[in-house]
């Protein structure tokens, strides 16, 4: 007999903790289902051990820096990398015990197995049973290898935070966020770190003067760039080093490592969602309309399955609207706005943006009716050093009013500085508003606010 529910949620990710502690405190009764460990891709494998990773490679770039100061930081600098991941792990393990506190307290039972969707209201894990009015599909997306000969010699970005000891020397193949942002700590960590780029540019549809000074941050770090370049295999040599082999009869040899970091597809397959009626996309992803409901009323899509930006912030800002607007205590519509999700991707230096790149909005608004500020500085900190490496940021405003909406920044601590700004932007703030407003100083940030033609 079925063991019944409110609601079943599948996948114990960002999004479906979310959506399954938001049911609970409206007092649903709920089913959380999850094979591997909670907390999904961004806790284990993802958002959290790769920004403890970027923090030690910040640390190493500050130590080299240390001595234009008048430290004495003796030479060589060494990383324990075993003690790093004790860190690691150990700081993921904590939020692990947190998760399992909270769900101990609410009214959520958890299944740890594999659900297999039987069709509208009915799941199946571990041979149980189970029903409820409202299923929810979090099951998040999965790393991407190229179909070539020897892509099983390489690692995906699940594979790299098992890695027992920093590579020499690595080939990361991709121009996304996660190839850069791995490639940056990784050569920050001490690799030597090659990126194999299928197109001309690195990270496609961000704004073009944040790519461009950013192409040239990864240059300057030593990190060799290989761009419009076709993969045909990965062969293993005669001392276990790797080759990497192009289209055009060209390769290059002795690497350590080879990092697939060529997009994520979704982690549906097991699910059976091909007996129940739920439609993909042409990629495979979940359709789903604007409030995750699928083409089977009742069977929701959230997350990164869903196709929407894969970002934590996202799916758990979907999840909290979804199961508000179904346990009654929410709108009817969402009001998310996707044109204004803030995001950064940590790199060495960070880029952080928000909004239209100037490309998309003349696009949308017309050339006529946007107009752009730039500006490139050397930050106080940066220009205490030989390489004064500069920080660079650009705003797109809108219409008579220049309302605000786009910003990007690609520099130090430019991580920290933009969620303040999201929330003017959110807000719908316009030039003035940034121009108003006071300069704290000497900061970087001030820089925002003192923006002119």
């Amino acid at each position: 007999m079925a063991q019944s529910f409110d609601l079943i949620v599948i996948g114990g990710g960002s999004g479906g903790l979310a959506a399954a502690f938001q049911a609970g405190n409206c007092g649903a009764k709920v089913a959380l289902i999850e094979q591997s460990k909670l907390g999904g891709t961004c806790v284990n494998l993802g958002c959290v051990p790769k920004k403890i990773m970027w923090h030690a490679s910040d640390v190493a770039h500050h130590l080299q820096q240390a001595p234009h100061l008048g430290f004495k930081v003796s030479p060589p600098i060494s990383l324990d990398w075993a003690q790093l991941i004790t860190q690691r792990d150990a700081y993921i393990g904590r939020i692990q015990q947190n998760y399992q506190k909270k769900l101990a307290k609410a009214p959520i039972t958890v299944f740890n197995g594999q659900a297999q969707v039987l069709g509208p209201q009915q799941v199946q894990v571990n041979q149980q049973q189970l029903q409820a009015p409202h299923i929810i599909i979090a099951t998040g997306t999965m790393p991407h290898r190229l179909d070539i000969p020897g892509t099983e010699l390489g690692i995906t970005s699940d594979e790299f935070f098992s890695l027992s000891h920093c590579p020499k020397k690595v080939a990361v193949v991709g121009g996304g966020y996660i190839a850069l942002e791995l490639a940056c700590l990784l050569q920050g960590l001490g690799s030597e770190v090659s990126i194999i780029i299928r197109h001309t540019h690195i990270l496609r549809g961000f704004e073009a003067f944040m790519v461009e000074h950013l192409t040239q941050r990864l240059i300057e770090q030593g990190i060799s760039l290989y761009p419009n370049t076709t993969l045909s295999a990965i062969t293993q040599q005669s001392n276990q080093k790797l080759s990497i082999h192009f289209a055009a009869d060209h390769a290059i040899a002795d690497f350590d490592q080879v990092l697939w970091a060529t997009g994520r597809v979704p982690n549906i397959a097991p699910l059976g969602l091909n007996k129940t009626g739920v439609k993909l996309d042409s990629q495979g992803f979940i359709v789903s309309d604007a409030q995750c409901q699928t083409s089977v009323p009742g069977i929701y899509a959230l997350g990164d399955v869903s196709g929407r930006k894969a970002l934590t912030p996202v799916a758990i800002a979907y999840a909290r609207k979804l199961c508000q607007h179904l346990f009654g205590q929410g709108p009817q519509e969402f009001d998310i706005d996707t044109h204004k999700i803030p995001s950064v991707i940590f790199t060495h230096p960070p880029l952080a943006t928000i909004g239209f790149t100037e490309a998309q909005a003349i696009e949308k608004y017309g050339q006529a009716a946007i107009k752009s500020y730039k500006t490139e500085f050397v930050s106080m900190y940066d220009g205490l050093f030989p390489e004064r490496v500069p920080t660079v940021m650009k705003l797109i405003t809108w219409g008579p009013q220049e309302k605000v909406i786009g910003c990007h920044l690609l520099g130090r601590q430019v991580e920290e500085m933009l969620q303040g700004f999201a929330v003017a932007i959110q807000m719908g703030a316009c030039k003035k508003d940034f121009d108003r407003t006071l300069a704290i100083h000497p900061t970087s940030a001030e820089e925002l606010v003192l923006l002119r033609d």
